[in-house]
């Protein structure tokens, strides 16, 4: 089993707030979870921390693959927050545009299309954004939210 701690060290809420993922290799003998957070340059302040999580199915071909498209998520958040503005439109717009890549993908992949299609991943986000959590939630991945004591 793996743990992976990312900090969100250039917010105000630096001192309250860490990421982490917990994983272990699946049936195939390896890892495909996949876990996001804000990149360097995304405007937090304004736009809020979005952060995601994947899991790609075991015993599906492109599993692995899968998830690391689906955490593409938040880099989608953030560019259609500029345009839309910070929040929960913004979140369901990045959602439509990463289902519409998914589907170019793999039809430009013509020769792995059927391996894509018969693939899935888990996909948990949370949008954290003036003092509330926006969550959208795919499948059977978990977001859990721990208080100091």
């Amino acid at each position: 089993m793996q743990y992976t701690v990312q900090s969100a060290r250039e917010s105000r809420w630096s001192s309250k707030m860490n990421f982490a993922s917990r994983t272990e290799a699946g049936a195939k003998g390896f890892n495909q979870d996949a876990l996001a957070i804000p990149p360097k340059d995304a405007d937090k302040e304004n736009f809020g921390y979005c952060v995601a999580v994947a899991d790609g199915i075991t015993l599906c071909p492109k599993g692995g693959e899968l998830a690391e498209h689906a955490i593409k998520i938040v880099e989608l958040y953030y560019e259609r927050a500029k345009d839309l503005g910070p929040g929960e439109k913004a979140l369901d717009s990045a959602l439509n545009r990463l289902w519409e890549s998914f589907f170019q993908s793999a039809q430009q992949d013509f020769e792995n299309e059927q391996d894509y299609l018969n693939s899935g991943a888990t996909l948990t986000i949370a949008l954290i954004l003036n003092e509330k959590v926006y969550i959208r939630h795919f499948v059977d991945s978990t977001c859990d939210i721990f208080l100091p004591d």
